[in-house]
């Protein structure tokens, strides 16, 4: 019995530990180009008549923070591939038999 609980509760934690490392990654993924353009963005010298830079930037910073924002989107996704106890949960939610 006591070993039992011992077993499920080790497999709990490599799937948590599973999940927080899928987080961190798609964190990294999601959030590091965001990171790049706006340090560039601070670097670029904003008096300069030259527009076309300055637009280029501005559009791919726009794009990165809407890959940044979809970071919180994708949670179910990667969790949805990541863990088996999860898959479970959300086909017994979707999936009703009545």
């Amino acid at each position: 019995m006591i070993i039992e609980k011992l077993l499920f509760r080790r497999r709990l934690d490599r799937q948590m530990t599973a999940m927080t490392l899928a987080r961190v990654i798609v964190l990294i993924i999601c959030g590091l180009p965001f990171i790049c353009i706006s340090l560039y963005q601070l670097n670029v010298n904003n008096n300069v008549n030259n527009y076309m830079e300055l637009a280029i930037v501005s559009l791919l910073l726009s794009i990165t923070a809407s890959l940044m924002h979809t970071n919180f989107v994708i949670n179910f996704y990667v969790f949805l591939m990541v863990l088996s106890r999860f898959r479970r949960q959300a086909k017994n939610v979707l999936i009703k038999k009545p």
